[in-house]
């Protein structure tokens, strides 16, 4: 086992003990295309909403979730 895999076997054996805990990527998670997002209703609620954003790696601009 290397380095890396201990790290992230001991991050999980960490994370378990948790069940409303989740890890996640940072990348942005596009819905739609960025001129539908003022229309879409999929994945919105009161309580989460997608957002306009701007994704700097691809000089982009999405809907979705970052």
């Amino acid at each position: 086992m290397n380095y890396t895999e201990s790290i992230i076997k001991r991050i999980s054996e960490i994370f378990v003990k948790f069940t409303d805990v989740f890890v996640v990527n940072s990348m942005p998670t596009p819905i739609c295309k960025y001129a539908r997002g003022g229309r879409s209703k999929i994945c919105y609620s009161y309580k989460i909403k997608p957002t306009f954003d701007y994704y700097t790696a691809q000089k982009s601009k999405y809907f979705g979730f970052k």
